[in-house]
């Protein structure tokens, strides 16, 4: 493990045990100290989204993306991305983004439920966007997304 390695663990330590602005002030002077290192700006993106800081985040999803994040990473990515662009009211953009993701990345089931949300945003097949949704959430293979997926759906879809 490389230094930069080691200072992204040290980061995620901080998120995980629940100082999540220590991690993000952490994740940002790496990002000044290591401007060209894609996993870095993922980190940075990430800890920016977990904090409502969607608009802030894009930029580093996208530099993280075009740095040539390693696949590991990639989908997870992607799908802040496309729900960070969700977020911020960019819903064509976040669907684009997430229908290529999703065919890029089939297995990675989350894709298809942020798709579906970025879809039911954006009026595109409401219907079968929430069809899918509910089929996503009863089959059980969102993990740690299902939380976030179910509360998402339930404000696009409650009155």
């Amino acid at each position: 493990m490389g230094p930069v390695e080691r200072k992204i663990d040290e980061g995620l330590e901080l998120a995980q045990a629940g100082k999540r602005e220590e991690a993000l002030a952490h994740f940002a002077e790496l990002a000044r100290a290591f401007p060209g290192d894609a996993r870095v700006h993922y980190e940075l993106a990430s800890a920016l989204d977990s904090l409502g800081r969607e608009e802030e985040a894009i930029p580093h999803y996208q530099k993280a993306l075009d740095s040539g994040l390693s696949e590991e990473f990639r989908p997870e990515a992607l799908l802040g991305l496309g729900s960070s662009l969700r977020v911020v009211g960019r819903t064509r953009d976040a669907v684009a983004l997430l229908e290529n993701a999703a065919k890029e990345h089939p297995q990675f089931v989350p894709l298809r439920a942020f798709r579906a949300l970025a879809r039911l945003a954006a009026g595109i097949d409401k219907e079968e966007a929430i069809s899918e949704l509910k089929g996503l959430l009863h089959g059980g293979e969102l993990g740690a997304y299902e939380r976030v997926v179910r509360r998402y759906f339930e404000e696009l879809t409650s009155p």
